[in-house]
């Protein structure tokens, strides 16, 4: 039976120093997966603060110094500048389009129909005076 003792006491005690901490290794780890989604969620919205739907990862060594070994030329520079001025015109402008331009279509569509050619002059020229040209031929 000592022997038997013996067994029971050594398994109690590998029981008690290897499960006993439970709790304290669960703390710990729910500790780290707070710390894990507090930094994914940081780096989310460093990403969506510049537009992209990723998250960023951290910055290394390697890439600031590649960063700063990119040289553009000019062409590149005036073709981001010509884009960022051609986007400003399009997010300013009516999505309906210009009213000038829209009379001017629509213009040009009655002169089809109408059998009227489409001349410049013809494009200023009120839709009453086209009636009355009509009217005269």
């Amino acid at each position: 039976q000592t022997a038997a003792n013996k067994r029971v006491s050594s398994l109690l005690s590998i029981n008690d120093r290897d499960y006993k901490p439970d709790a304290d290794n669960n703390a710990l780890l729910r500790k780290t997966y707070r710390k894990d989604r507090k930094e994914k969620k940081r780096r989310l919205d460093e990403g969506h603060s510049r537009g992209l739907a990723v998250e960023l990862l951290d910055e290394k060594a390697s890439d600031v110094s590649a960063a700063k070994k990119i040289k553009y030329n000019k062409s590149h520079n005036n073709s981001v500048k010509k884009e960022r001025r051609n986007f400003l015109n399009i997010r300013s402008s009516s999505i309906f389009g210009d009213r000038s331009t829209k009379q001017t279509a629509m213009l040009q569509a009655a002169e089809r129909k109408n059998g009227i050619a489409s001349t410049p002059s013809s494009l200023h020229t009120s839709a009453s005076d086209k009636e009355k040209s009509k009217q005269k031929s």
